[in-house]
């Protein structure tokens, strides 16, 4: 298409006795079909000598060693290589299974204020607060309570005096947290308060005025301080 165009405008410009308009050479050059035995201008022949002197990509690329080119990966192979990883995943999940049959569960500590209370329901009435009652009621392994009421271990008294200490300055500091909430709420209503005293004593233009037409069956009276019923 490109030889055609060009030789096409060749003729034209040698013929100079009658001028022809670029639009109608394009023309022409579409609808004429392609002819091979035209003579080639000066152009064909040096766009000729250009492509002749390119050679091909194979030919100037050597050929890939088969060190260095990369295998392709099967179907086979990948099945090949997600087994071992499924069969290691299922055995880990069985043995899993039978060393938790009831599930995932791991075991809770209790305080001591609730050790203390699970040996005196025990000793209120053994026959109501079995080992297996206890354990629903705290949430823990029937083993665990077992162990719990089958030690002897007693506190000193300087841990238990310790241990009331730090109770005590726990109680102390949730209540002054408690407190200083208060002490903001009560401050953040009063700003409220007196923000909302300030705008009802200015004159506010931008509000719409009420509407007087009945809505729901009450109707608002022009004057903004009763409300008439029809």
């Amino acid at each position: 298409m490109f030889r055609l165009l060009i030789s096409s405008y060749s003729r034209a410009s040698v013929n100079t006795s009658r001028r022809v308009a670029p639009t109608t050479i394009l023309s022409r050059a579409i609808s004429q079909p392609h002819d091979t035995k035209t003579s080639p201008s000066p152009f064909d022949t040096e766009f000729d000598d250009h492509t002749e002197s390119f050679q091909p990509i194979e030919e100037i690329l050597p050929e890939p060693s088969s060190s260095t080119r990369p295998t392709p990966i099967t179907s086979s192979q990948k099945g090949a290589d997600r087994e071992p990883l499924e069969k290691t995943w299922r055995a880990h999940r069985e043995a899993m299974r039978r060393k938790f049959p009831e599930g995932w569960n791991p075991p809770k500590r209790l305080s001591r204020d609730n050790m203390d209370r699970l040996r005196t329901m025990h000793k209120s009435d053994p026959e109501k607060f079995t080992t297996p009652v206890l354990a629903e009621e705290f949430r823990i392994s029937v083993e665990a309570v077992r162990r719990i009421l089958k030690s002897r271990w007693e506190p000193s008294e300087e841990r238990v005096a310790k241990r009331v200490d730090e109770d005590m300055r726990k109680k102390e500091a949730n209540l002054a947290m408690y407190k200083e909430m208060r002490a903001r709420r009560d401050k953040w209503k009063e700003h409220q308060r007196q923000l909302g005293a300030s705008t009802k004593s200015t004159p506010n233009h931008s509000r719409r005025p009420p509407s007087s037409r009945p809505v729901d069956g009450v109707r608002r009276a022009p004057s903004n301080d009763s409300f008439m019923l029809q």
